[in-house]
């Protein structure tokens, strides 16, 4: 067979060539390749030579790798290390090893819709002074005399703060930002504020013709009070034989406006350390929870009230009047003055009368809970129950005028009417106290792939990675002060004071809102 010589030259080329490279030839001590660096060349980790041979090459951490790094096989650039716990269930322990896949971080915003506790059963006024009201008058009607109008109790309601219309709600926003380590751990910040809630009653409304005084009077709201201006014999009540004689005091009728406001708002913030779960399965986790909470609650409560200081006839509703006589109603409301009845005597000045209190509560401090999730990533039902132990720093604050009486009580002696100048019947206190309150949060959140179903959402970049989620939250403190219940009420000369009566306050809330996760 005949060659070209070409070739010939070629093949011993290569051959010459590839001599050097599958030779056994040993670098110099310190150069690269050589046993002095602590490299070892690849090896068949199945083969025996594998164990003589150290991954312990340093460049890698030179570089920038996380300690313990190195080639293939010895770590996988691919795969990290797993997470490693043990968990105690139903009286075995179990080895758990999660592949950690790095925090997954989430961010919720929520519109939230609020409703604060209503004000408290508290009567507006000393709920022990006489609740008899006294209208001073001398008139005269159908050749009837009458020298004193007596409105008994059931005339003149003992009227309180919850009278004010229920539910006192506002809107506002409710965010919490954290994040979730791979073994089921994780650390989160939320906080909310809501606006403020209002209510008033305002029950004074004209009837009829408005240039008529009984048209515009009404004779159903007063104030019990105590001043310390003799003592007082109520009248005889069915079964009675002796007078009941009390301090000095009586009820002071309102007959042109009796008014009383309520306004109620909060907000706060926390962050807690959500720890590893007690009990886990695919679809249920129950872990605890660690965490700080600050809170400020702010209240306002205002009585507004003006009397006429006429004397009238007051209807009872039925076939007669108040105060004697066989006189017809005429088909006058209840409380309303007879047609005719109504004269100026004594001050011709009407009596104004206000009253605000205000509350403000700060608490922060510790508190402990459970988390209880039921359900995957998908569709996930979370349930939070917290028990918190918090300092309360609270401020109660009084002002108002004109909180007295203009007409005597029956059986008591002249008093000395309340000024109907400001200036003289002012009052203003203001007190601090720093103690401690107990805090309880209950909250249901659920959270659902809906939005991937709206015709516009589903198609926006801003919710690609969001799901939507509805809750609802109620929150509890204890042993703290709200405004009507810390006045104890006083008429001239004296003058309300604040009181240190602590109760219950509570806020419902609904939200809903998109979460986030990253």
């Amino acid at each position: 067979m005949r060659k070209r010589h070409w070739i010939k030259k070629f093949l011993g080329g290569a051959l010459l060539a590839a001599a050097p490279a599958v030779g056994l030839a040993q670098a110099p001590e310190g150069s690269w390749g050589s046993p002095a660096t602590g490299y070892a060349p690849y090896v068949d980790p199945q083969s025996p030579q594998a164990a003589a041979y150290a991954p312990t090459y340093a460049g890698y951490q030179q570089a920038g790798w996380p300690e313990g790094a190195t080639q293939w096989p010895y770590i996988s650039p691919y795969t990290a290390p797993p997470v490693d716990e043990h968990t105690y269930q139903n009286g075995f322990w179990f080895n758990r090893q999660v592949r950690d896949t790095g925090r997954k971080y989430f961010t919720y915003m929520a519109a939230t819709f609020n409703t604060f506790a209503d004000p408290d059963d508290v009567v507006v006024g000393d709920n022990n002074a006489p609740g008899f009201l006294v209208l001073p008058t001398t008139t005269t009607t159908n050749n009837t005399t009458n020298n004193a109008v007596l409105l008994p109790d059931d005339i003149v309601a003992r009227h309180t703060w919850d009278d004010v219309e229920n539910h006192l709600s506002g809107g506002g926003f409710r965010g919490t930002f954290g994040w979730m380590n791979p073994n089921d751990t994780g650390v989160f910040i939320t906080g909310f504020w809501a606006e403020e809630g209002s209510a008033v009653y305002d029950p004074h409304n004209p009837i009829g013709d408005p240039s008529r005084p009984e048209s515009t009077l009404s004779a159903l709201y007063g104030v019990p009070l105590f001043d310390g201006q003799g003592e007082t014999s109520l009248p005889l009540q069915p079964g009675e034989t002796e007078p009941v004689v009390v301090p000095g005091g009586g009820t002071q009728g309102y007959d042109m406006q009796y008014k009383l406001a309520w306004q109620s708002q909060a907000y706060g913030i926390g962050g807690g350390f959500m720890g590893s779960s007690f009990y886990s399965t695919d679809t249920i986790k129950l872990r605890p929870t660690f965490g700080l909470r600050y809170l400020n609650l702010r209240e306002n409560a205002t009585f507004d009230g003006q009397n006429s200081n006429l004397g009238y006839l007051v209807s009872t509703g039925g076939s007669g009047t108040t105060g004697g006589g066989n006189n017809a109603n005429n088909g006058t409301p209840r409380g309303r003055p007879v047609p005719g009845s109504v004269v100026g005597v004594g001050l011709v000045d009407p009596l104004v009368s206000h009253l605000r209190s205000n509350t403000k509560s700060q608490l922060a401090g510790p508190e402990i809970g459970l988390a209880l999730d039921l359900g995957g990533d998908k569709f996930l039902i979370q349930l939070q129950s917290k028990l918190g132990i918090l300092a309360n720093h609270s401020t109660r604050e009084i002002d108002g005028f004109g909180i007295g009486r203009t007409q005597v009580q029956v059986g008591s002696p002249a008093i000395v009417p309340i000024p109907l100048d400001p200036t003289l019947t002012s009052f203003q206190q203001q007190e601090s106290t720093t103690s401690v309150s107990p805090s309880f949060e209950q909250s249901v959140m659920v959270r659902m792939p809906v939005l991937q179903f709206v015709p516009i959402i589903r198609k926006s970049r801003l919710f690609e990675n969001a799901e939507f989620q509805v809750g609802y939250t109620w929150t509890v403190a204890g042993a703290v002060y709200r405004p009507g219940n810390v006045i104890d009420w006083a008429g001239y000369p004296n003058f309300p004071t604040i009181n240190s009566n602590k109760t219950t306050w509570f806020m419902h809330s609904v939200s809903w809102g998109v979460e986030w996760g990253y």
